[in-house]
């Protein structure tokens, strides 16, 4: 089933607190492999023969996992016999983000304090190295000081945004991008970094497949502004005022921008016309949307930051057809290990995908805690099981 996503946005950062030895898992061929999802932060994906998820732990010690179609159980993708998955030596070893491009896996992880490019093959064997990322790279970061930044993927191309902290209170960003398949790398705009830029990667760009859409933050002037930029060119094909209120691009094209603006609702913006439409009121914080079979799954913040968390599932046209609490785990607090920030964490329940007519959740720990059936969501009436 083809499914695709038009959501760039920040979900949650998911690890694995514990991992057993696993045999062979059985994997589909390299053409039978579809993505669910396209996301810099999505780490499931969707197969005719079952589902990848990838825990991403702070520390980039990721571990990748397998779902066969109609079981309930997610097994490490590792064949090596006495395996601890504790490291890069290990085929389920998946680092920090990832994505799959023409057969291939690439992820990229922290290998003796660096960060590589890695690609992999669908059964987790053949870990190659494409080459460092411009992300904690001194050649990308000669004579910058405190450098830090983040990476998220799209269409072949690893996008990286390293910051430089120039003093307590200034900083500049640089974006650069690398090509997946060759490793070539190359900065774009960078015109725009003498300003002190804060670059925000907001979503792809429908219709071409190598433009994106980010906003640049000129914090000193006080100017913000969205481009749409090629990826392989770096040109900026069109520069966006902006949007009051935008807290998540839900699809871009080259003539309207649909987001979500906090606790007014969905919106469309025409950018010729420079023209705002309410597509559909809701008093949400914050809303995330990922559109599958014409429905959108995702996860909506009540009234603050720091507020509960529900799951909801709309039609195409945005109308509520479910809106119910996450289901609450005690999975890492009952094994007496988890306290503190882990036991805070285990409590958080986020969407993590779909597969095999399954909506899967997450906790804060990267445990993949339940599932519900994508019928009874679709009913209003969601059947949530825990994952055993």
């Amino acid at each position: 089933m083809k499914n695709k996503l038009f959501l760039i946005c920040l979900i949650i950062s998911v690890i694995v607190s514990s991992c057993s030895d696993s045999g062979e898992v059985t994997v589909p061929a390299d053409d039978e492999i579809t993505a669910f999802s396209y996301s810099p932060n999505q780490n499931m994906w969707d197969s005719n023969e079952g589902a990848y998820f990838l825990s991403v732990p702070t520390s980039g010690k990721g571990i990748i996992k397998f779902h066969e179609i109609g079981t309930e159980t997610w097994d490490i993708l590792c064949s090596i016999p006495s395996c601890t998955h504790s490291g890069p030596e290990c085929e389920a070893y998946g680092g920090y983000r990832w994505t799959f491009f023409k057969g291939y896996f690439y992820s990229v992880q922290r290998i003796e304090n660096e960060l590589y490019l890695i690609r992999i093959n669908p059964d987790g064997s053949g870990h190659t190295t494409i080459g460092r990322t411009p992300v904690n790279n001194s050649k990308y970061a000669s004579g910058k000081k405190n450098i830090g930044g983040f990476f998220c993927f799209q269409d072949g191309y690893l996008i990286n945004v390293i910051t430089e902290t120039i003093s307590s209170d200034v900083s500049s960003d640089y974006l650069y991008v690398m090509n997946i398949e060759t490793g070539e790398v190359k900065e774009l705009l960078s015109d725009y970094s003498s300003d002190y830029v804060h670059f925000q990667y907001l979503s792809a760009v429908s219709g071409d497949n190598n433009r994106l859409l980010i906003s640049a933050d000129l914090w000193q002037k006080g100017e913000c502004s969205y481009l749409e930029i090629g990826i392989t060119d770096g040109v900026v094909y069109q520069t966006i005022p902006q949007i009051d209120g935008l807290a998540a691009v839900f699809s871009a094209n080259e003539t309207t921008i649909t987001y979500y603006c906090r606790n007014v609702g969905i919106m469309s913006y025409k950018i010729a016309e420079g023209e705002k439409v309410l597509q559909k009121e809701f008093d949400y914080y914050y809303l995330t949307l990922y559109l599958y079979d014409n429905y959108y799954f995702g996860n909506a913040t009540v009234e603050s930051p720091l507020g509960a968390s529900k799951f909801v599932v709309l039609d195409s046209d945005f109308n509520l057809l479910c809106e119910t609490d996450m289901p609450s785990s005690q999975k890492s607090s009952e094994d007496g290990k988890s306290t503190g920030v882990n036991l805070m964490l285990s409590s958080i329940i986020g969407f993590a995908g779909i597969s095999d007519g399954k909506v899967w959740f997450v906790n804060g720990t990267g445990e993949l805690t339940h599932y519900a059936s994508v019928d009874s969501l679709l009913d209003g009436k969601p059947d949530f099981s825990p994952i055993s």
